[in-house]
């Protein structure tokens, strides 16, 4: 048993007994394959060092990517959360600005069409006073496309709308009318599409862009179709405004007895319309429990908050 003795390598420690026994050439084919085998289990060990360790870089190269993506992903989503706010901006500023080179000399005028359209009760009706001195198409156009930014900057920005001082509590009002009108006209959720094209083109208060684009978010509808049924309805229901302007406006120039009649037939008929809902409102609020305003109130009329609740789940999927 010398060799164990001597520090050397398995197939080196052959007593003389097992050399002699064996022979020189089974004892170097031996060794040969004590020495192969080795080197195999080398080479294994090798090879799953290897494998471990690019197991190992491949993880780390796939979080770094994934980290990599999600960084980009979050600045993508801020780039467009971005320009979803500064676009409808930008695009009312061009609007507003290319009023004074398309009318150099009435842009006045036009001003001040279109701040009695988007800043007081007559809103659409603002149109058939416009389309007399502008014609028919022109004051479409320019008073629908008030309505048209108006949209789309609510449908894209709408959280963010609910957020502004003053802004976010009218808005809350407008959805509270806008789940009331739901109730009475269940048929707008049925014909979504249309019914938001209706509700925006109605020229009467708690309408128009700002109202459709509330029941488009009640209903659960998506931007793009929200944006397209408020665009419709806004230039829908303008042009419509505009066309009886103008026919009034004719009947004047072509008859004044047909003219005055025609004008005292659509005052009796507003004055009638205006009575009536005054009529009705006084009729729902001697039903109702009171209240005071700017509260909500449960069941039996107690006051729950200050701030009254949504009156709708926000649809996921923005």
């Amino acid at each position: 048993m010398k060799g164990f003795s001597t520090g050397r390598t398995y197939p080196e420690t052959l007593t003389e007994m097992e050399r002699e026994e064996s022979g020189p050439d089974e004892y170097q084919m031996r060794m040969a394959a004590e020495l192969a085998g080795m080197r195999r289990r080398g080479e294994r060990e090798s090879a799953r060092g290897r494998r471990k360790e690019g197991a190992t870089a491949s993880r780390k190269r796939f979080a770094r990517d994934l980290d990599d993506n999600l960084h980009k992903m979050s600045h993508i989503r801020g780039w467009i959360a971005l320009g979803r706010f500064l676009g409808p901006l930008l695009l009312a500023a061009a609007y507003i600005y290319s009023i004074t080179l398309l009318y150099p000399d009435n842009f006045a005028t036009v001003y001040t069409f279109m701040a009695t359209f988007a800043f007081t009760p007559a809103g659409k009706f603002t149109a058939s006073a416009m389309a007399p001195m502008f014609g028919t198409w022109q004051s479409a156009l320019l008073l629908g496309t008030i309505d048209m930014l108006t949209g789309l900057f609510l449908i894209y920005n709408y959280d963010l709308t609910h957020k502004i001082p003053g802004v976010g509590r009218q808005l809350i009002k407008i959805e509270k009318k806008g789940a009331t009108e739901l109730q009475k006209r269940n048929w707008i959720r049925n014909v979504a599409f249309f019914g938001v094209v209706v509700f925006v083109a109605f020229p009467f208060y708690g309408t128009g862009s700002i109202g459709g684009s509330v029941v488009a978010r009640i209903i659960g509808m998506k931007r793009w179709r929200a944006f397209l049924a408020v665009l419709v309805g806004a230039y829908g229901g303008t042009a419509v405004m505009a066309i009886f302007g103008a026919s009034v406006a004719q009947a004047f120039r072509t008859n004044l007895a047909l003219g005055v009649g025609v004008s005292i037939a659509v005052v009796g008929i507003l004055t009638a319309a205006a009575l009536l809902w005054r009529r009705s409102r006084i009729k729902k609020r001697a039903t109702e429990p009171s209240a005071e305003p700017g509260l909500a109130h449960d069941a039996d009329g107690k006051t729950c908050g200050d701030a009254p609740a949504q009156p709708f789940e926000q649809p996921a999927g923005k």
